[in-house]
């Protein structure tokens, strides 16, 4: 633990790095109130003092299931991140993994998790932008077997996809977990919106017939898109906003690039079997069908959507990112795994302020006793592992003078700025003052 805290500590963009070689053990021997960790010189070399140290780790209110396991098993080594580090975040995590890479250990917190995401992200552009392309084309080309009808609406889809991305580029917004679906879901409706050109009968005259309900499609597309587009959350905003923009453009190919391309090198009506089929025997016998029972075919669709909104209403969101990942993910199960062995791992950070002028200080015995009583009524609440606050501090020192197990807390405001000067070379206690 002590050769760890050492390496992460020279890392580039670590402001500080907690562990139990590092953190402050207090504690009393003899009148001396100690404030360091009792491990700067190493472990004590006989098994009395060893013992000794141990219960006083498993007593001490900030380092047990912070710093170490309840059973002693398993131990942490938190790194603070500087607050620009963003830049270079990921060769961050790559450093930290590369030093654990010859022990039995487990890494997590956002920056792991956002690392995770930017390289599954990368990954799947990779994949699933081919992936796309080439269903599209075997698709398009079993039911229209002409070149000129699986270029023009691959065509109109990668111009979509192009100008939405480009335009992140452009604006220097960089993609996230929300917005890599554009790509996919551009090119898709870019080959819908073509494929009514591609697909309309007496060449020209029925381009023009069809480019008036291909124009106004894309059109109510962009404005249920721009209808998100003015939200607070930026990850809604920013697919909404580009989605917008491809769908505009996706339009506007369609209704200009598709035919040109066309008229460079025409489709032809020529049609596969297939294609004959569901034209004309398949399209037939439904439309009959449906003509002759409509009454069944709109109550068979109430039933449906009577069903479907039942689920509606048990509609859940879920925002957690551990969940994006599947169950067999490293970085899901390093999580699982520390989460179940110490507290901590997602911290909800509260900071109390004073109203008005009624409270002159908020360092003051009766303040700090509330915030006490605060921390007690949380700590029992379902999904709390521990609380800290300036009250374990404290108590700590209190424990220390008075010997009573839990401490006790200053209750004048003399006793209570001794113990801030007792605790004045604890630099860590930045994080709870």
């Amino acid at each position: 633990v002590r050769d760890l805290t050492n390496a992460f500590s020279r890392l580039n963009g670590v402001r500080r790095v907690d562990s139990l070689s590092n953190v402050p053990l207090i504690r009393s021997e003899g009148d001396v109130l100690r404030t360091d960790s009792g491990l700067e010189g190493g472990l004590p070399s006989n098994s009395a003092d060893f013992e000794t140290l141990v219960e006083k780790i498993k007593a001490d209110r900030i380092a047990n299931r912070s710093l170490v396991s309840g059973d002693g098993k398993s131990f942490a080594i938190n790194v603070l991140l500087d607050e620009d580090v963003d830049a270079d975040r990921e060769a961050l995590v790559r450093d930290v993994e590369s030093i654990l890479g010859r022990y039995d250990a487990r890494v997590t917190g956002v920056p792991v998790f956002r690392t995770a995401v930017n390289s599954r992200t990368r990954s799947e552009l990779v994949v699933f932008i081919p992936l796309t392309i080439s269903l599209l084309c075997l698709t398009v080309a079993a039911f229209m077997p002409r070149p000129a009808a699986v270029l023009s609406p691959l065509a109109v889809g990668g111009v979509a996809a192009i100008v939405a991305l480009g335009s992140m580029g452009f604006l220097g917004v960089p993609l996230s977990l929300s917005t890599t679906i554009l790509p996919s879901i551009l090119l898709a409706m870019g080959c819908a919106y073509a494929m009514h050109l591609v697909a309309a009968p007496n060449g020209h005259v029925g381009m023009i017939g069809v480019a008036w309900p291909v124009a106004l499609s894309g059109l109510t597309t962009t404005l249920g898109f721009l209808a998100m587009a003015a939200g607070p959350i930026s990850a809604i905003r920013q697919l909404s906003t580009f989605g917008a923009i491809g769908v505009a453009a996706a339009t506007l190919a369609a209704t200009t690039l598709a035919p040109a391309i066309l008229t460079l090198v025409p489709a032809g009506a020529s049609s596969s079997r297939l294609v004959d089929l569901l034209r004309h025997e398949i399209s037939r016998q439904l439309h009959r069908s449906v003509l002759c029972r409509w009454r069944s075919v709109l109550s068979i669709w109430a039933l449906f959507v009577t069903f479907a909104t039942v689920g509606l209403v048990r509609l859940e969101i879920a925002t957690d990112i551990i969940l994006w990942f599947p169950e067999s993910e490293v970085v899901r199960q390093d999580y699982k795994a520390i989460r179940e062995r110490l507290s901590g791992i997602t911290p909800v950070n509260i900071l109390v302020e004073p109203r008005d002028d009624s409270v002159s200080d908020v360092h003051s015995p009766a303040v700090v006793s509330a915030v006490d009583r605060m921390s007690e009524g949380l700590v029992h609440r379902p999904g709390v592992g521990k609380v800290l606050s300036i009250a374990d501090p404290l108590r700590l020192v209190g424990r220390a003078f008075s010997g009573s197990e839990g401490g006790v807390l200053p209750t004048t405001s003399a006793v209570f700025v001794r113990c801030l000067l007792l605790l004045a070379g604890v630099d860590r206690l930045g994080v709870v003052v």
